[in-house]
């Protein structure tokens, strides 16, 4: 018995303007939420928390230069070094300090 069961599919058209709907409700949504302030968009420094104690500043000095690194059989590369190294040296710091 052809006819039963299944609907036929909707046409392209008709799923694209499906999509459409659902994408302009989704930005109204968002709109609203920001204007009541219930989504809010904040710049990583206003998230940082404030320090019950001085902040401990941590202080590298960082020699940055070009030289040739020799790897061995005739194998060189230019590359940037730190501290005259590739890698450069390991920086150690603990939460909440400063860099």
């Amino acid at each position: 018995m052809a006819g039963r069961g299944r609907s036929p599919a909707p046409r392209p058209h008709q799923r694209r303007r499906g999509q459409a709907l659902v994408e302009f409700a989704l930005l109204g949504l968002i709109l609203v939420l920001m204007l009541a302030g219930g989504l809010a968009i904040t710049s990583a420094a206003l998230l940082r928390k404030p320090a019950a104690r001085a902040e401990r500043v941590r202080t590298y000095d960082l020699t940055i230069q070009p030289a040739d690194i020799d790897y061995g059989g005739g194998n060189v590369w230019h590359a940037w070094t730190f501290n005259g190294t590739v890698p450069g040296p390991t920086i150690r710091v603990k939460v909440g300090e400063v860099l």
